[in-house]
């Protein structure tokens, strides 16, 4: 890949400027083959202002390996501890892949648009709140998740064709699998430093549903950083919801991971 940047600082309302471009070939087989199979340059580019307190990027992707894509994100300080920041993105004929209940798989393009609003808090306790919401503009809805489920189900079932498995991960790639395929989510975490006086821990609690069929994930964690270059992070995954739901038919409903981080 190729990358350029360029910044200036301005007076006036409009005190800061950055232009940065990149390019990310592909060449159809293996040069960068996990962004796309298609021979392209896959230009982008980015503008990015602090104008009136605000921090404004303007972003756009040229089409190739992927679909031609514009947006902007905004981040401003209203007081010392709220922000409120924001992401619009519109992607123009974006494939989208669907499949019924009983196997049959469609693909379709068409423009979609994504966006994100959300807020962050400071407490006068040091407790970091951020609440968003986030509008998934090419995803499923509860109806399409679940005739996927239904599909899986009669895919993966005992006595089912290898075949019929070996199509159900193919649907899986092709959108079906992705971390949050469905289409309108809220999303909030409480992160705390140093909690109860635990000198270099810190803690957080996040917490994500899907509107759409009301099932939801909590992941409470825990980090130590009081070790020269090492990092300590234990963290437990909670996910609830009813069948054929998105977080009731994740692959496990409780999850534990701790591990350690060294830095050099």
């Amino acid at each position: 890949m190729a990358s350029a940047e360029w910044t200036k600082s301005l007076g006036g309302p409009v005190s800061a400027v950055g232009l940065s471009g990149v390019v990310v070939p592909t060449d159809g087989s293996s040069l960068n083959k996990d962004f796309g199979a298609e021979r392209d340059l896959n230009p982008a580019a980015k503008l990015y202002l602090l104008a009136w307190d605000t921090d404004i990027d303007f972003l756009w992707r040229g089409e190739g390996a992927k679909p031609q894509s514009f947006g902007f994100d905004f981040s401003r300080n209203i007081t010392s501890a709220l922000e409120v920041h924001g992401e619009w993105a519109r992607f123009r004929d974006a494939p989208r892949n669907t499949v019924s209940a009983a196997g049959v798989t469609a693909q379709t393009e068409s423009d979609a648009t994504s966006w994100l609003l959300g807020l962050r808090y400071l407490t006068q306790n040091e407790v970091t709140w951020i609440v968003e919401y986030y509008r998934n503009g090419n995803g499923y809805d509860a109806r399409e998740l679940d005739d996927y489920y239904t599909y899986l189900n009669m895919a993966l079932a005992d006595g089912a064709a290898p075949a019929l498995a070996d199509k159900a991960r193919k649907v899986a790639r092709s959108g079906y699998g992705r971390v949050n395929p469905g289409t309108d989510y809220v999303y909030a975490k409480a992160s705390v430093s140093e909690p109860f006086g635990w000198v270099y821990g810190s803690a957080a609690l996040t917490a994500m549903t899907s509107l759409e069929d009301r099932s939801w994930q909590l992941v409470p964690e825990v980090s130590y950083t009081g070790f020269n270059n090492v990092e300590l992070r234990a963290r437990a995954f909670i996910l609830r919801g009813a069948s054929h739901t998105e977080f009731g038919e994740k692959p496990a409903s409780r999850r534990i991971e701790v591990y350690a981080r060294f830095f050099y």
